[in-house]
């Protein structure tokens, strides 16, 4: 059995998140803590999952995990200080319908192998999510 050929997966892992904009639930706690994984084919096939940083609410106590699948494609190379500007379209679970579209703006902070990721949801929330990525 031959192993993997890795060679330009990205695998990241989910941090932490805030949310600048209002909260749709006036009593949810805010976790900021986010632990999840991800992983990005060569092809832009994307999926992964992370603890919801909505967690806590009257209607869903304690914390919620999400799970979510999509594409992801390069938009930009350099713009200032962002490497690898990147948008993604997917489908996510854990929040207030099984499944919702997402979409996201992320880019990375430096040009090594092992750099941070910001990520970006044009959502009325507007979460703000940061994560540690490896480029194989």
């Amino acid at each position: 059995m031959q192993p993997m050929d890795v060679a330009g997966w990205i695998i990241g892992l989910h941090i932490f998140a805030t949310h600048l904009g209002e909260l749709p639930d006036p009593g949810a706690h805010r976790s900021v803590a986010t632990p999840g994984i991800y992983a990005v084919s060569p092809s832009g096939l994307t999926f992964g999952a992370y603890r919801n940083s909505l967690s806590e609410t009257p209607l869903y106590p304690g914390h919620r995990w999400s799970a979510y699948g999509g594409w992801t494609w390069q938009v930009a190379n350099n713009l200032g200080p962002l490497r690898d500007v990147k948008a993604t379209a997917a489908a996510v679970t854990g929040y207030t319908s099984p499944v919702l579209p997402m979409v996201g703006l992320s880019a990375r902070l430096g040009d090594s192998k092992h750099a941070p990721r910001i990520l970006w949801v044009p959502h009325k929330t507007q979460p703000v999510s940061v994560a540690w990525e490896v480029r194989w």
